[in-house]
């Protein structure tokens, strides 16, 4: 057992909750800016949980641009903003961090910086275990591939465990020699499918696509747009705008316009994906998206683009990839290809529950920080 781990394990018994004697541990959850995307959505949804096991977590943003902050909070997290930890007030402001609140784990999701991250740990006295998730496929080349090599390197030595949320992913970061732990991504606990809630399209039978997600470039939502449009689709759409092109705004103006936008903004998609017909992802490149997983969830037919990160789900009944380009897309939103995806027969989605990915990740904490049972 290292030092810091035995001084975590010795300082244990502060941390009992006499009430329900729930062994408690302590969680720093590293991010970059605080956006309504897939892990801090999956930090709201899976808040309870968490506290169920006895966790303690505290979510760190990175910069100053936060716009989840406030969803964060009402969820029971303590949140702080630090600058980037790429820069030198960024480190020295996670250091004295992990010295004030003495963590059990760091858990790092942000990709930038992995090296700097995993170090501030190290020289800490009660320095804190380290796990760092990988979220999406990345392919970095020249100058760029090489540095992520020598911060995995580095971060790796240093991690005890490294996290990806699915098999695409995994193989991925088998190309750098790691070995990864699959904890695949989840869902909120009000987004499931029985056979009396099945996704309802609208009394109108107006066929219409919902798109989830925050609009940018690698989203690429531009793609189908026009096509739904054109294609008398309705659209339910999803995503924070920030840094949607000037294409995308106009197309979702278009939709506005003419009576044909049913939903337009960052709320979650609950009541959406009960009425939408399909889901649509036409991503040039993702890991493992929280809203696949809520379409599938929820028994919604899905279209996806055939890319890293999204052909983990080929084998998923009402799941189809797509080749990425317009007429494959085109092809693909006829109506008697989307008649014969409503039926098309696969295997059963993995499980979503916010139930098992928390638990799966606890057991993951309390296995890296040498902590005990989370119930005695």
């Amino acid at each position: 057992m290292t030092d810091n781990v035995k001084n975590r394990a010795d300082g244990g018994d502060a941390r009992r909750d006499k009430s329900n004697n729930v062994r408690k541990i302590r969680v720093i959850h590293l991010l970059g800016a605080l956006n309504p995307s897939g892990m801090e959505r999956m930090l709201v949804s899976g808040a309870e949980h968490f506290a169920h096991h006895g966790v303690e977590a505290l979510v760190v943003g990175q910069g100053e641009d936060h716009p989840y902050l406030n969803e964060l909070s009402a969820a029971g997290y303590e949140v702080v903003s630090i600058p980037s930890v790429r820069t030198l007030k960024g480190a020295v402001a996670l250091r004295r961090l992990i010295r004030r609140t003495s963590p059990d784990v760091l858990h790092i999701h942000s990709e930038g910086g992995y090296a700097i991250s995993t170090l501030s740990t190290v020289f800490c006295s009660r320095g804190p275990a380290v796990i760092r998730t990988v979220h999406n496929v990345f392919t970095p080349i020249g100058r760029t591939r090489l540095s992520r090599r020598i911060q995995s390197a580095i971060g790796d030595a240093v991690a005890r465990f490294v996290v990806v949320p699915s098999p695409d992913v995994q193989e991925n970061e088998a190309q750098y020699g790691r070995e990864t732990t699959l904890i695949y991504n989840w869902v909120a606990d009000d987004i499931s499918v029985t056979p009396q809630n099945l996704p309802q399209p609208v009394a109108d039978e107006t066929q219409s696509a919902l798109i989830v997600g925050n609009c940018s470039a690698i989203k690429n939502h531009d793609l189908v747009l026009g096509l739904l449009f054109s294609g008398g689709f309705d659209l339910y759409h999803h995503g924070d705008e920030s840094h949607a092109s000037a294409d995308e705004r106009e197309w979702l103006d278009r939709f506005s316009a003419a009576g044909r936008l049913r939903s337009r903004g960052t709320a979650a998609p609950t009541e959406s994906l009960k009425q939408a017909s399909l889901f649509v992802m036409p991503s040039t490149q993702e890991g493992m998206p929280v809203s696949l997983a809520e379409a599938m969830t929820a028994g919604l037919p899905a279209l996806v683009s055939d890319v890293a990160g999204l052909r983990w789900a080929a084998t998923v009944r009402r799941v189809r990839l797509v080749s990425n380009n317009l007429d494959s897309w085109s092809a693909a939103l006829d109506e008697t290809s989307l008649e014969k995806l409503r039926i098309q027969a696969g295997e059963a989605p993995p499980d979503f529950s916010a139930a098992r990915g928390v638990a799966e990740y606890v057991h993951l904490y309390r296995q890296a920080a040498d902590v005990g049972s989370s119930v005695r």
